[in-house]
């Protein structure tokens, strides 16, 4: 078959999860790039990126389709390094998620006890 075994597609086999440079081209900004990732989580890291005041620049491209990994540009003010920037934005992120998995959670209940309430009003 012409496709690629399943665990490459999660397994790193001997690459770094991050790797991060700073940008010569620009000053206070970095390169990383993340392995086995895709645009969910790019666009994601991006778009946190953009709300923090200290940022100038964030944006991420997404070399190949077939290869699992992308690369993110990050530019700040003096205030705060790129590396900075990016972890405040992960934990933000993952804080939001648990906000939504806990009101989706909260929601989930509220319909399956509206849906118990119905199945014993039929029965």
């Amino acid at each position: 078959m012409n496709q690629p075994e399943r665990y490459e597609l999660i397994e790193l086999m001997g690459l770094p999860k991050v790797t991060y440079d700073l940008d010569s081209k620009s000053p206070n900004a970095a390169v990383i790039t993340i392995e086995k990732e895709d645009h969910t989580l790019a666009n994601m890291l991006a778009q946190q990126l953009l709300t923090d005041e200290r940022v100038l620049f964030a944006g991420y491209k997404v070399p190949h389709p077939l290869n699992h990994n992308f690369i993110l540009r990050v530019q700040t003010t003096e205030e705060c390094t790129p590396k900075q920037a990016i972890v405040d934005a992960a934990k933000a992120l993952i804080t939001h998620l648990e906000e939504i998995k806990v009101n989706f959670m909260r929601e989930w209940e509220l319909k399956m006890i509206s849906v118990e309430g119905v199945e014993m009003e039929f029965s």
